[in-house]
């Protein structure tokens, strides 16, 4: 008498395979004797924590990338952007090959999309600057602010010339008379980074101006506006008086 039994096994789970790794399956009769046939197909997987992770995003610039293994055997890597601060701004960056968040499928064995995308960085204008440049050829006898020439002294000198563009007293001449962020209040005069000098080349003379923000300014437009001026920085025939002669 001939008995035939057909079995149908399966795994329980999936089997990640390593390379070159050998596959064996047993079965157990008992005490029965017979044949078994067996048609096996062995599906492969490959293994995603092991596939390289491409960011767009620089290096150390404060992102957290979080990676996640889910139950299908996939893995995700999310990257999320610094919080926002009072000295930088992020805003994530995406394009058709990167995105927030990208995923590895075990039966591919690369990411899509691609790349992680990146944390773009913004810095506030803590200040800016300009200059204003006169010409002197009218007045070949008067070169106000000239470290050499023999005029540059009472109201002309580099000394007296400073006091008259950092003035806030004086109605009529000064920085803050057509600087716009000066006139509105929203920033002062950085004396160190101001000053007067001549040209005796181009016959010039250069007024350089510079100011510190009260609050940070994000954008270059504001920053522009900011530093604007309204008409040129006045050092003649001022309200107040600066005669004293120091070179």
């Amino acid at each position: 008498t001939t008995y035939t039994a057909k079995y149908v096994i399966k795994t329980i789970a999936p089997t990640v395979l390593i390379s070159g790794q050998v596959i064996t399956c047993s079965a157990d009769y008992g005490k029965a004797l017979g044949k078994s046939h067996e048609d096996i197909t062995v599906t492969t997987y490959y293994d995603c924590n092991k596939v390289q992770v491409r960011s767009l995003n620089p290096v150390d610039n404060g992102a957290n990338i979080q990676k996640t293994v889910n139950a299908d055997g996939s893995v995700t890597q999310t990257i999320t952007c610094p919080a926002n601060s009072d000295t930088a701004r992020y805003d994530l960056i995406t394009s058709t090959n990167s995105a927030a968040s990208i995923t590895c499928q075990k039966d591919t064995g690369v990411y899509s999309p691609m790349f992680l995308a990146r944390c773009d960085v913004t810095t506030p204008f803590t200040g800016a600057d300009g200059k204003e440049k006169i010409s002197l050829k009218g007045y070949p006898n008067l070169k106000p602010c000239s470290s050499t020439h023999s005029s540059a002294v009472g109201e002309w000198s580099i000394a007296n010339m400073r006091k008259k563009m950092f003035s806030t007293t004086d109605t009529l001449c000064g920085m803050d008379k057509v600087v716009y962020c000066l006139k509105k209040n929203l920033c002062t005069i950085d004396e160190e980074k101001s000053g007067c000098t001549v040209d005796h080349d181009a016959d010039k003379l250069i007024l350089s101006y510079a100011v510190k923000f009260n609050e940070p300014v994000w954008s270059f437009a504001d920053k522009d506006k900011y530093i604007a001026v309204s008409g040129r920085i006045r050092f003649w025939e001022c309200s107040e008086t600066y005669s004293k002669r120091r070179r």
